[in-house]
């Protein structure tokens, strides 16, 4: 393991206990390139994206991290909550099931097997696997740039030899509880969702456009300006709707959505360029490319927007 892989991935531990996910995430994606065997690294990357809302990467992580460390409990049990968030309950049903094959006196993993059971979600906890990688630093004791090493919450096993259990830990919630959370939306509610918020959500591109119309002065403020603004309103009020049913149809999470939105904007800005017929255009892919972000990320959060009961 080389000094900046090891960096790296204490870094990114220490900004994942201090709150800051993104730079946390940054760091651990940096030790994974640098190092695609620490499987400490995936781990912690699987927590820090869970908690920043990225399923997709979570679950990725934690399936190299589960692949690197087949017989990990806690690895695995990890793997199964961030499948259930994503809502694959099939494959967290299988992961949480050879938690209890490797470690029958696992506490969380009965537990979570009956929320998957019951579709409901709850709180559970994503833990440092319960044995390091090969290679895996000893401590004295916890630092701030390395919390320690923590086993399962609930489970009476003890740290590896020649590491130092922190008496918090280094654990995060990854399912909030159900009051403040809900139930993931089903498809049909997605699709409307994403119908009647993407036509909202559509209209932040004719402000914008209109907006910048008005500054540059091609957009004349007349009656026949305002009937080219209510034609773009149509159009892109369309392009968001389509935007969204996408999303509900593939029940894309944050990074998807915002991807969705880029592609949509993408087009849009390739339908100027066609009728316009000016190469100048081409500067404006900035402004298309960060409101796509914008608005799909805005509007995804519309769509997947937990149920209450």
């Amino acid at each position: 393991m080389s000094d900046l892989t090891s960096a790296a991935r204490e870094e990114g531990a220490r900004l994942l206990q201090a709150g800051d996910l993104e730079g946390a995430v940054l760091q651990l994606q940096q030790a994974v390139r640098e190092n695609p065997a620490d499987a400490r690294a995936f781990g912690l990357l699987g927590i820090a994206s869970a908690r920043h809302g990225d399923h997709a990467t979570s679950v990725a992580a934690l399936q190299e991290a589960a692949r690197l460390l087949p017989e990990d409990a806690g690895s695995s049990y990890n793997l199964a909550v961030a499948l259930f968030q994503a809502g694959r309950l099939p494959e967290a049903r299988v992961a949480a099931q050879r938690t209890l094959a490797l470690n029958p006196e696992h506490t969380n993993a009965p537990v979570l097997l009956e929320r998957i059971d019951a579709q409901q979600p709850s709180e559970f906890i994503l833990a440092a696997p319960e044995t390091p990688p090969a290679g895996f630093p000893t401590l004295d004791g916890a630092t701030e740039a390395n919390p320690g090493w923590a086993p399962l919450s609930g489970a009476e096993a003890p740290a590896p030899e020649g590491m130092a259990a922190p008496s918090t830990g280094l654990s995060y919630e990854d399912l909030p509880p159900p009051e403040a959370e809900g139930t993931p939306p089903g498809l049909g509610l997605r699709l409307l969702r994403g119908w009647l918020w993407g036509i909202l959500y559509g209209q932040w591109w004719t402000v914008w456009f209109v907006g910048w119309g008005i500054v540059w002065g091609s957009i004349p403020l007349d009656p026949r300006g305002l009937l080219f603004v209510v034609v773009l309103a149509v159009v892109f009020g369309l392009a968001g709707s389509v935007a969204g049913i996408v999303m509900g149809a593939v029940n894309a999470d944050d990074t998807r959505g915002a991807l969705i939105g880029i592609v949509a904007s993408m087009l849009l800005f390739a339908l100027e360029l066609a009728i316009s017929r000016s190469p100048t255009m081409l500067v404006n892919i900035f402004f298309w490319f960060f409101t796509g972000r914008f608005v799909g990320s805005g509007l995804v959060g519309k769509v997947q927007q937990p149920v209450r009961s």
